[in-house]
Formats: C-alpha cells, structure tokens, sequence
C-alpha cells in the first residue's frame, strides 16, 4: 500500500527524511553529484530569503514502510505578484520509476497549493527559478555541473503520465574554450567593438565587495527583466546568493563592462564545484572542507552561470567583449571547457552569441505544468 505523508521542514528530523531519500536512490549511479546536506538542510528552512515570501511544503510518498519518492510544494507569493497569475511550483522531485508514487505525489502537492488559491502548477522549479529548475531530457552522460539538475530520465515520462505539458525547455552548451579559431575571432570582433564605443571592463573588486554587489544587483534585476519566468530577486535574496557564490568565483570570472562610465552588463562564471562535491557524499565535516580547498586549483570546467546586459546597451557587441575578456583569464588559469547555462530556448540573440563562441547543445532541461482547476487552462505563462 502506498501512502503520501506530509513532512514538517521546520523538524530536523523531517527535513533529513526528505534530504536521504536520493542518496538510496541514486546509490548505483557514478554520475549523480551528492548535494551537501547542509546546505540542502538551509535550503528547505527558514534561513534562507525565500521564505519572507514564499511558502513550501514537503511530502514523502512511502511504501511498505520504505520511502520511495518526495516532492515539495511551493508558494512563490513574490514570482505571482511580478508576474500576475496564480501558478504553483514543485520542486526537489526524487522518484522510483512508480507510477503511482508520483501521481500521489503530485496529487498532494496539487492540493495543497488549491489551498494557496493558486490554479496551477509548474515544474521542476526547486523553490524559483533564481535556483536550480528543470528535468534533464536529453544530452550526452556525465556528471551534471554545479548548481544544474540531475535525474533519471523516466522523471519525464512519470511527468506526462500525471497530466503534465511542456511550457518551456532551457539548454546547456559545451564551450571548448581552447578552441583557436573562437580564440582568434573573439580578440579581433572584441577589439573592434571597444574601438568604436566608449567601453570600459573589468573584474570583480573583492575588497570592495558591497559596492560591487549594489552594481551587480541593479544590472540583474534590469538586464533579466523580460525574460521568462524571471522573478526579481530581493535585496535580502541578492546578497544572499552573492555571499554563496563568493565561495566558488573567481573574480577574475566575474567581468563588468561600462559605456561611457556608467554600469551596462555583466558576465559571471564559476568554477566546478561538483568536480570535488561528487567524492563528498554529501559531508562537507568533517574532512569535506579540506578536500574543498586543496582541490580546487585542479578543477578543469567552468560554468558560465549569468551574463546580461541592460536593454539600453544591447545590441553593440557587449556581450562579445565580456566572453574575450573572462576567455583570456579562463586561458592563464588553465580551464579546458566550459558549460554556458542554462539559456532559454526562445532566446535565439543569447544562443547565437553562445555559438559564436564556439558553443554547442549537449543537454536539454524541459520545465512542464499541469492545471488545477479550469482557470489554470490558457492562462498565460509568465
């Protein structure tokens, strides 16, 4: 017999059910990258920001006394004021390839969030879309790069099976960021474009990491603003984010770029934490620290996590100079490749700059939606 148990995420004891579950399930796979359970245990409390805005409930689905599936509900109160229209998440999906595990999953969730007054339901979002979202659907194996999504690929289908649709697919592209010709072509168009156009860049300034943040925050929130599915951050939420990836950037990775002095973009890239958190399972204590720090001079890939640039300033070639100047110092620091993520797939302008720099497609996320009631057909997707 199959029961759906709701979870407290406020018990510690509740919340380490919930964070278990995948490590059984994915025991026997050498690609799927172990999260710390710390901060899987401050993702889903109230330490984090998301909260001041935003609600979530867990669920365990168990059978025969074993737990075999989990999914959290998600009111994201701050993505339906932004965007309008009353759609749930779910999040943090982990399933055995149970059919009806998943529908009663789902089926719990879905009733939760009709409590919220919400009409439908959107996924895998694990708590917005500023974190992690996505089922991987297609692309070539291996290990998945920090901060992207990793599942079976029958998620999928127990999607479908529960009466979910497709609304949006992002994509992942592989850069081989030693390539030659993109090398060569980047510093020729690059300099021509600064040539013609009042343009300043720079790396990220660490000593003076508050201000930096203030001008970081301001670009993200304008240069993001249109797209799909984007939610602001707060300010509380920014530097929240920004304190968490102070630990896996290289500021040399981070460039700001400037027209006629005054803030017009910017391109972030990480370094592959999962390189070192794949041998973790999950401890950063108490030896997980250590391995953190001596390994990271050998991490090899990189991921490029966000470039924008604010509407006013697009169109000039921006986004060009930013990848010249982050590929010179990925070159010095001996990075071999590089995974530009995720982009949408609507948006050509971000892609085709993408393959201009010598990146191709190697994975697919698809994000589906099912409806809660009748309003929640046809209603528009923000």
């Amino acid at each position: 017999m199959l029961n759906v148990i709701p979870l407290n995420r406020h018990a510690a004891a509740d919340r380490r059910r919930f964070i278990r579950l995948p490590f059984a399930l994915y025991r026997e796979d050498p690609h799927w990258v172990p999260p710390l359970n710390q901060a899987q245990h401050r993702l889903l409390s109230n330490h984090e920001p998301f909260y001041e805005h935003g609600d979530v409930q867990l669920f365990l689905a168990v059978r025969a006394g074993r737990d075999v599936g989990r999914v959290a509900a998600i009111e994201n109160r701050h993505h339906n004021e932004f965007q309008q229209d009353k759609t749930g998440f779910v999040g943090f999906f982990e399933c055995e390839h149970d059919g009806e595990a998943a529908q009663g999953l789902f089926n719990a969730a879905g009733n939760w969030l009709k409590t919220k007054n919400l009409n439908r339901m959107r996924g895998p979002v694990n708590l917005s879309t500023n974190h992690t979202v996505g089922l991987l659907v297609a692309g070539e194996p291996g290990p998945p790069m920090v901060d992207m999504t990793y599942n079976p690929r029958y998620y999928e289908e127990l999607f479908l099976k529960a009466g979910f649709i497709k609304v949006m697919d992002v994509v992942a592209h592989a850069l081989d960021i030693k390539t030659p010709a993109a090398i060569d072509r980047l510093k020729k168009l690059s300099a021509r474009i600064e040539a013609r156009n009042n343009i300043t860049t720079r790396s990220l300034d660490l000593t003076h990491f508050e201000q930096e943040i203030e001008i970081l925050e301001a670009i993200y929130n304008s240069a993001w603003e249109k797209n799909w599915g984007f939610v602001p951050l707060t300010r509380k939420e920014f530097h929240h984010l920004a304190k968490d990836l102070k630990m896996v950037v290289d500021p040399d990775l981070v460039r700001l770029v400037f027209v006629d002095g005054k803030p017009a973009g910017f391109l972030a890239a990480i370094f592959n934490l999962n390189e070192i958190l794949i041998r973790l399972k999950g401890k950063l204590f108490p030896w997980g620290i250590f391995k953190i720090i001596l390994g990271r001079s050998k991490i090899k890939s990189l991921r490029l996590l966000l470039l924008g640039i604010i509407k006013e300033y697009r169109h000039r070639g921006l986004e060009t100079v930013l990848y010249h100047h982050a590929l010179q110092h990925a070159l010095v620091r001996g990075y071999t490749w590089c995974e530009n993520s995720w982009l949408l797939e609507t948006n050509r302008q971000v892609i085709q700059a993408s393959e201009f720099m010598g990146g191709r497609e190697y994975r697919r996320y698809r994000i589906l939606e099912k409806a809660l009631d009748d309003t929640g057909r046809g209603a528009r997707h923000g």
